[in-house]
This record gives C-alpha cells, structure tokens and sequence, in this order.
C-alpha cells in the first residue's frame, strides 16, 4: 500500500509550490509589460533597453547647441563638456551594474541656466534622502536641507538662512538634485545658475523627460 507523506513534507511541498508559482508569475508579469528587466547584483532592477536622451527640455537645447557655443571660442569648452558626458555615462552605468546610462548637459541661450541630466534604467531610492532638521530649533525659517514633492518628482533643496519670521528671497532657495525613479528608469536632473532657485520648474522638466525616455 502506498504511504502517505508525513504532515510536515506535505507542508513544505505546499510551500515550495507556492514559492514556484509566485517566481513564475512575477516572469510572466515583467514579460508581459514587454521589459528586459534583470535584478543586480544590488537587487536593483535594471533594465538593457538603449536610451536616447531628449533633443530638448522646455528652453534648455543641449550644450553643444546653443548658439554662444557654436563660435571657435567655444571649440574647446563644448569637447571637454562632450568627453566628459561621456565618461560620466559610463560611471553611472557601472554604479547600476551595467544598466543603459546617459548624461547629457543642457543649457538655456544665454547659458546663465545649466541641467546635467541623467537617465538610467535601473530603480533607485525614492524619496531622496534628504536629512531631518528642525527649522525651529535652528532658529530659521527653513531648514538649510529641505525635502520637496512635486507628483512624482523628488527635490533635495538647500535653503540659505533666513532668521525666523523673515520672507526667504526668492533666490535663496537652491535646487541640489530633483529626481523621479520607477520600474526600470530613473531620470534626475541637477540645475545650475538662476534655474536652480525654481524647483518646481525642474521637476516639470524631470517629468518632460521621463515621457520622453519611458
């Protein structure tokens, strides 16, 4: 006569079939959205697909673009921009275990405004960390490291000091980094010159570039 198996087996069986089904349904899940996702080293899903960074971003055209760069003068400043874009491309996608990287820089006419923008296909923490500080017991109006959401957009802010019950000026707020990550994709831009005091104008563009690139 045949044995049945002891109750403990039966249960381990049972667990290892429902390990199983969850490990194929998360496959056929990833297959069916049609993305090469892999999982790294890191555990952190990333994604092959090339990518191919915007020809534009509201004003901002890439640095090698805008008319002031086009002179003879600029020859050498728009390489060395270029030849380092390039290197950086490559860090960031060995920073994400091989992952499709771009870094590009963008700028407006009057090169007064400046993005670097990257792209990768990899997830990454979100929110960004932003250290906790009390505005309060600092004796400020804002925390000198503030943490700003905009839909799905994270800012890291860096606020300079304004006493307690005083306006902040306009221009003493600046952008660190503003960064939106989902799936396989991540695009964060961090702003220079006067562009850096509008947040909120660089998360709109964080977005513009996400529905360019996804």
């Amino acid at each position: 006569m045949p044995t049945e198996p002891a109750s403990g087996q039966s249960t381990s069986v049972g667990r290892w079939a429902l390990i199983v089904a969850g490990l194929a349904g998360l496959t056929i899940g990833v297959l069916a959205v049609g993305g090469a996702w892999l999982l790294s080293g890191s555990g952190t899903l990333t994604d092959s697909q090339p990518i191919t960074a915007p020809d534009r971003i509201g004003a901002f055209v890439p640095f090698e673009q805008v008319e002031l760069n086009k002179s003879p003068r600029a020859a050498n400043n728009v390489t060395r921009i270029q030849s380092w874009n390039e290197q950086s491309s490559q860090r960031l996608s060995r920073s994400h275990g091989g992952t499709a990287a771009v870094v590009r820089t963008y700028a407006d006419e009057t090169l007064k405004s400046q993005l670097t923008v990257m792209i990768f296909r990899a997830s990454s923490p979100h929110p960004q960390y932003v250290p906790y500080e009390d505005p309060a017991e600092l004796g400020v109006e804002r925390p000198l490291n503030e943490l700003q959401e905009f839909g799905q957009v994270s800012c890291s802010i860096r606020n300079n000091t304004t006493r307690a019950g005083k306006a902040p000026e306009p221009d003493s707020v600046n952008t660190i980094s503003c960064a939106r990550t989902g799936g396989a994709l991540t695009v964060e831009i961090r702003p220079s010159g006067d562009v850096r005091h509008e947040p909120q104008q660089v998360a709109a563009m964080v977005d513009q570039v996400w529905d360019t690139v996804s």
